[in-house]
C-alpha cells in the first residue's frame, strides 16, 4: 500500500513541477509580450507625431 501512496505522490509531484514550469513560460510569454506592445506603442506615438506635423506644415502651406 506505501508503494502505491508514494507512486502517486511522484505523480503529484511532477505535476506540480510542470504547472509551475508552464507558469513560468507563462510569465515569461507575457513580458515579451508587454516589451512588444511597448515597442509598438513607442513607434505608434512617433508615427502620430510625424504625420500631425506633416499635416500642420501641409495646413499653413494652404
Amino acid at each position: 500500500m506505501n508503494h502505491i501512496h508514494l507512486l502517486g505522490a511522484e505523480e503529484v509531484g511532477h505535476a506540480g513541477r510542470d504547472i509551475s514550469s508552464a507558469a513560468d513560460s507563462m510569465r515569461q510569454t507575457s513580458s515579451h509580450l508587454d516589451e512588444s506592445l511597448r515597442m509598438f506603442l513607442n513607434r505608434f506615438e512617433d508615427l502620430v507625431v510625424r504625420l500631425e506635423a506633416a499635416i500642420e506644415k501641409e495646413v499653413k502651406r494652404g
